[in-house]
Parts: structure tokens; C-alpha cells; sequence
């Protein structure tokens, strides 16, 4: 008798990332290697040497696919005859996903969701946003979730908005990866290089950039600390690099390598009042061994313990406050370090993703090989 044949999975996503990997692309990344302990897996895009394509006007969630992209990802499906079909990057493939079920109406779709778009998106606008738009986003997410054998996201948070918007959602909470690094000793002397890791660009990350030069560092400059934020960082921009000069703090400009920078830190600021998903950036910071001081919004959907964990902040004043606790307590400054890889592999480590991913591919009827 010959051997079951191996599953094949298909994922398609906008365009490949540029190097180094920041946010999405780690988690895209991270994915395609975890589903290769599973499946045989391919990767296509559907931008090919041209400039992304924008969001939809009516649903700014949702990418405006050309017919040459959509005739791009019908041709990928029909080459690697998937088993499978994860559409990366939450629903901004919505449109492609669609026609491939009227292509293929018995092939599994799957979507992998870094945010539940419709809340990310509602959050960060207006109050005055035309309700359509507000309604049409929301009807992306019910899409989705109504065609999906498997929707993946990054914490039962996320799970649960998605269940409010479509009850019947099948989803497995799978968790952004924690980084294999190698964690360096705390700098010595008091607590002085404060760093913040972003894709500038990305709003809530500005929002962030913001409030720690314009919020913080008068407070810092105030107490004579010689403390400096210290900005890493892709596509700073000319007006960032201006201001950091202005307030004396550190801008590194889309660097190589960010384990010289953690290394060179004391402890790391996450003033985010906004955003989706879970945050790297925090797994980043614990993976690296360094004291976290964060907002509620910057710790959401990853079960960690205030002041235990790390320190919550949410104010510039709370913010002042926790610095010089940690300024003033050696001690626990080691403590939260000490604490952090482990807590790195709790949340987003290669077993415990591996684990999560078998019991959501189990979930789409995806033929499995034993444990």
C-alpha cells in the first residue's frame, strides 16, 4: 500500500517582504514555516514588480484587485492544486478569496488575521465616518469568517470580536512568534537608554513616536536623568529624524540588525493607544531580556501579570514613574529581564505555535500526519 499523500497548502499574499522582517511580514514568514511541518507549502503573490494596490474607497479594509491580480492568484490555486488556501495578511484579499470560491466551491479557504480589520479600522477613525463605510467594513469580517473553513488570529481576543460579528467563525488562535535571539546582560549603571522598536509609518506606532517626544521627554529633560528615547525603526522620514534631533534623542533609521540596539538598552517603552492583534514588539522586548513598561492597549491579548510582567503605564506622568522605579530598584529592573525569554516562549514560542497550528488545521479537515 502506498504511503498517504502529503497535504499541500497554498498561501497567498499581497507582495514579498522587504528585508529585515518587521510586523506582518514576520508573522507571514513565521507562518509558511510552521505550516511546513504539516504540509507541503508554497507561497505566492499576486503584486508582481508593481506598486501595491490601494484600499477599496467603499471598504478600506479590503485591497482594489486589478483583473491581472485576480487572474494571478486563480492561476497560483490551479498550478499547486492546494488542499488548503491561507489568504495572508487578515481579509485585504477578500476580493481574490471570493473568486477563487466560485472557482474552486469545495476547496478549504483559510485567512489569517493579524487584526480583526472592522475594529482596528472603526478604532482609528472618526466619529463622523460615513456609516456605510462603517457598515461595509464590518460586512468584510461576516464575509470572510461566513466563507472560511479557518480563520487564524493572534489571541482569543480576536477570536472573540470576529465570533460578535460572525458566530458560526471557525478560528484557532495562533500566536505571533516570539524571535530566536540571543538575550544580552543589562547594560550596566542606571536606567538611562529607553528604546521604542516600529515600522514608523504605521499609525498607531506614530501616534506612539508622538507622545514619547512630545509627552515624555519634557518630563525626562525636566528631572535631569540623562535619560534618551532611543527610536528604532523602517521609513523614518525626514520630519522624524528633524525631531529627534531637536528633543536629543536616538534615531535609528531601518537598521540591519536591532540586537545591538537592544543590547545597548535598558529597558523598553510601549505607549500604544491603538491598534490590533498582539504586539510583537513586547515579545520582541522580553525575547531580548529587557524590562517592558506598557500600556494596557500595547499588553492586550497576552495574559500577562501588571507589575509582575512589566510595568503598566499609560500617562507620560505614569511613564516618569515607572522609569525612575526602575531607576531606583536594580533589583527588579534584573528581575523583569531575568523573566523575559521565558515569558517570550510562553506566549510565542516554536512549540506552542506548532501546537495551536495542528489544532487549526485539524479544525479546516486538513488530513494531518500523527503527532
Amino acid at each position: 500500500m502506498s504511503a498517504p499523500r502529503c497535504p499541500r497548502i497554498l498561501i497567498i499574499g499581497v507582495e514579498k517582504p522587504s528585508l529585515p522582517l518587521v510586523g506582518w511580514a514576520l508573522r507571514s514568514e513565521a507562518l509558511a514555516q510552521l505550516c511546513g511541518a504539516f504540509a507541503e507549502v508554497a507561497v505566492e503573490t499576486i503584486v508582481d514588480g508593481q506598486s501595491a494596490p490601494l484600499l477599496r474607497p467603499d471598504c478600506p479594509v479590503v485591497l482594489s484587485l486589478g483583473a491581472d491580480m485576480i487572474a494571478r492568484g486563480l492561476a497560483a490555486v490551479a498550478r499547486h492544486a492546494p488542499d488548503l488556501v491561507i489568504f495572508d495578511r487578515s481579509i485585504c484579499l477578500l476580493d481574490l478569496a471570493e473568486a477563487v470560491r466560485a472557482r474552486h466551491p469545495a476547496l478549504p479557504l483559510a485567512f489569517d488575521y493579524q487584526n480583526v480589520e472592522s475594529a482596528l479600522w472603526i478604532a482609528s477613525q472618526p466619529a463622523t465616518v460615513a456609516p456605510e463605510t462603517r457598515r461595509a467594513v464590518i460586512e468584510a469580517d461576516r464575509r470572510a469568517a461566513r466563507m472560511a473553513a479557518l480563520v487564524l488570529t493572534c489571541s482569543q481576543n480576536d477570536s472573540d470580536l470576529l465570533g460578535a460579528i460572525w458566530p458560526d467563525a471557525r478560528t484557532a488562535v495562533v500566536p505571533n512568534p516570539a524571535p530566536a535571539v540571543t538575550p544580552q546582560p543589562l547594560p550596566q549603571g542606571p536606567v538611562r537608554r529607553l528604546l521604542f522598536v516600529g515600522l514608523f509609518p504605521y499609525p498607531p506606532n506614530r501616534r506612539a513616536v508622538h507622545f514619547l517626544l512630545f509627552r515624555l521627554w519634557p518630563l525626562l529633560a525636566l528631572t535631569a536623568s540623562r535619560c534618551k528615547i532611543v527610536l528604532a525603526g523602517r521609513y523614518a522620514g525626514r520630519k522624524l529624524a528633524l525631531l529627534s534631533r531637536l528633543t536629543g534623542s536616538e534615531l535609528h533609521d531601518s537598521p540591519a540588525d536591532l540586537a545591538p540596539i537592544y543590547a545597548s538598552a535598558h529597558a523598553c517603552l510601549v505607549p500604544l493607544a491603538q491598534g490590533g492583534g498582539t504586539r510583537l514588539k513586547i515579545l520582541e522586548a522580553f525575547a531580548h531580556a529587557r524590562p517592558v513598561i506598557a500600556s494596557a492597549k500595547a499588553v492586550e491579548g497576552l495574559d500577562l501579570r501588571e507589575g509582575h510582567d512589566y510595568l503598566r503605564a499609560e500617562t507620560a506622568g505614569d511613564f516618569l514613574r515607572a522609569i525612575r522605579r526602575l531607576r531606583r530598584d536594580p533589583a527588579l529592573s534584573r528581575k523583569l529581564a531575568e523573566a523575559g525569554p521565558a515569558l517570550a516562549d510562553r506566549l510565542g514560542g516554536q512549540k506552542t505555535r506548532l501546537a495551536a497550528l495542528r489544532a487549526g488545521l485539524a479544525l479546516a479537515g486538513l488530513p494531518l500526519p500523527p503527532a
